[in-house]
Parts: structure tokens; C-alpha cells; sequence
């Protein structure tokens, strides 16, 4: 990662430096330093601003080029037996700053705790633990199983809840399909923002668990 891509980044956002300072979590003379190529900048210093930079929508591509990753519309589909270790691995590519929230909207929590799906589940925890993120789900009525604290949990009936299982996290949803053990995600925030927006809606109708 060089100071020009960051330069580039930051004015593709139209951020100053000390936007991109409080965004990152570090003081200005970082971030003025590195751009300027002033002495020697740490990695963990220089990965800040790239994710900060990410989580403000920017994209940095092979070959030095970026992108707002709110121009970027596209679908994938993961499939086989190993649908949910697949959905992990995009989940842990995704979300890369400490803290960062997750929206889930559980058709059957059990599910989880299927043969197959049980170990990426435990991998997925421990990634969560380790990285603090905060994650809500919404359950229908009379759901019994719970693989997180109730507190992240809110009841709505069945009708709201739906038939598919959703994950919201970063730039995407994640669409699962138990019975097809497919997953398709979507990108973009543009197209992302709106159902971020009706969960949180749906999650202060709900009652806790």
C-alpha cells in the first residue's frame, strides 16, 4: 500500500487528512507522515487506514486502481457441502475492523447446529469473539435455540421473519438457502443500505428474548 493510492483513496471520499485520522483511529501526524513519506510508518499503522478507507466504501483493486465499492453491483453464488464454510470465508474477507456490527435474520436457529454446518458455525464464534463484533438476530416467535446471549436476540412473528435467512454485514447480504445448501450474495451499499435500514426497524418492533 502506498501514499498515493491512500492520497488517491481518501479524495475519491473527499476526506481531509484529519478525516481519515479520527476515522482510522490515529493522529493526524500518522497519517501526514506516511502520506509524505516522512520516516518509516508501521504496518499496523498503514492497515488501519486501509480499513477505514474500506469501511468508508472505498475498494482497492489488483494492479494499484480503486474504486467506490457503492459502484459495485454483482451477485455470487456458493454452493456444495460446504455452503456455510464458504459464507465464513467472504464474512472474514469482508469485515475487518474490530467492533463492527452484523444483522441476522434466523428462519431456524437450530440449523447451525446441523452435521456439516456445526464446525464453520464454531469457527465463525471464535472469529467473533476475537474480532468483538456485535451481532443482532431476529427470530420468529417461539424459537427455542439460542447460539449467542439472548440479549442480541428479538422475537417478531413468523410472518415478518420470512422463509430465508439473511445475513447483513459490510457491503452485502448473504442469502441462505438451507434446504439447497446454496448461499447468494449481494453487494453494494447502495442496494445494501435500504434492507440495513428495514432490520433495524424490524429489530425495535421486536421483543426480546
Amino acid at each position: 500500500m502506498t501514499p498515493s493510492l491512500i492520497r488517491a483513496a481518501r479524495g475519491l471520499l473527499g476526506w481531509q487528512q484529519h478525516e481519515l485520522a479520527k476515522a482510522a483511529c490515529l493522529s493526524l501526524s500518522a497519517v501526514n507522515n506516511f502520506e509524505r513519506e516522512l520516516g518509516h510508518t508501521r504496518k499496523v499503522t498503514v492497515m488501519a487506514m486501509v480499513a477505514a478507507l474500506e469501511e468508508a466504501g472505498i475498494e482497492f483493486l489488483p494492479g494499484g486502481a480503486i474504486r467506490r465499492s457503492d459502484d459495485v453491483n454483482n451477485v455470487q453464488r456458493l454452493a456444495g457441502s460446504d455452503f456455510i464454510h464458504k459464507l465464513n470465508d467472504d464474512i472474514f474477507a469482508a469485515v475487518r475492523k474490530p467492533g463492527s456490527k452484523i444483522y441476522t435474520c434466523s428462519t431456524d436457529e437450530a440449523r447451525w447446529f446441523d452435521p456439516g454446518v456445526k464446525d464453520a458455525s464454531e469457527k465463525y464464534y471464535a472469529w467473533r469473539r476475537k474480532m468483538g463484533v456485535e451481532e443482532f438476530y431476529l427470530v420468529a416467535e417461539g424459537n427455542t435455540v439460542f447460539e449467542s446471549p439472548r440479549q442480541h436476540y428479538r422475537f417478531l412473528s413468523a410472518n415478518l421473519i420470512g422463509k430465508i435467512t439473511y445475513a447483513i454485514y459490510a457491503d452485502r447480504i448473504a442469502l441462505i438457502l438451507w434446504r439447497k445448501k446454496q448461499v447468494f450474495i449481494l453487494r453494494g451499499n447502495q442496494l445494501i443500505e435500504p434492507f440495513r435500514e428495514q432490520f433495524k426497524f424490524l429489530w425495535r418492533q421486536g421483543r426480546r428474548a
